[in-house]
């Protein structure tokens, strides 16, 4: 199983209202732990293919997120 490395880098934010900078602060750490860890190239053949919940995976169309034990979602990604 190939495994692919994504770093996020810290931002400086513009001078924002405390609630907007609290907003965006839980969405990038959430990112953060997310994709600061190793992302298997496995995508599972079915949404109740074997998984446990926090796994993430992708291929060339979908970015799939495992919610639950043996529960996928996927997103579908596109160049914009």
């Amino acid at each position: 199983m190939s495994e692919t490395n994504i770093s996020l880098h810290p931002v400086n934010l513009p001078a924002t209202p405390p609630e907007e900078y609290e907003k965006f602060n839980k969405i990038y750490s959430a990112l953060w732990l997310l994709l600061s860890r190793p992302i298997p190239a496995f995508t599972p053949a079915t949404a109740s293919d074997r998984g446990d919940p926090g796994m993430v995976s992708y291929d060339s169309n979908y970015l799939y997120i495992c919610i639950d034990t043996n529960t996928w979602r996927r997103i579908s990604h596109v160049a914009f």
